[in-house]
């Protein structure tokens, strides 16, 4: 048996139904999703919420060095929580 954690990557286009097929596969394999995206757009909506510049590079690191974001997968969605707070609603509308 293996040390390590099994690794599914899904990668294509916007729209292509990466995150369907992860949510999918998270409920039939009882593994964990990681949504890439889903987690740039966190740390972007956490910057801001922050009045962080893109050229703050020192404030922007520290964001990325404290961020906690968790993905939590239910029956027809992932949602986003970060330090405690549900910010799917957030990041899917930005």
């Amino acid at each position: 048996m293996s040390d390590h954690d099994p690794v599914i990557t899904i990668d294509g286009p916007s729209g292509t139904g990466k995150g369907t097929v992860g949510l999918l596969l998270a409920h039939k394999l009882g593994w964990h999703v990681l949504d890439s995206g889903a987690f740039y757009r966190a740390f972007a909506h956490i910057a801001h919420e922050q009045h962080i510049l893109p050229e703050q590079i020192d404030q922007l690191r520290h964001v990325g060095d404290q961020l906690d974001v968790r993905f939590e997968v239910r029956t027809d969605e992932i949602r986003i929580w970060v330090e405690g707070r549900d910010i799917t609603a957030a990041i899917r509308s930005e």
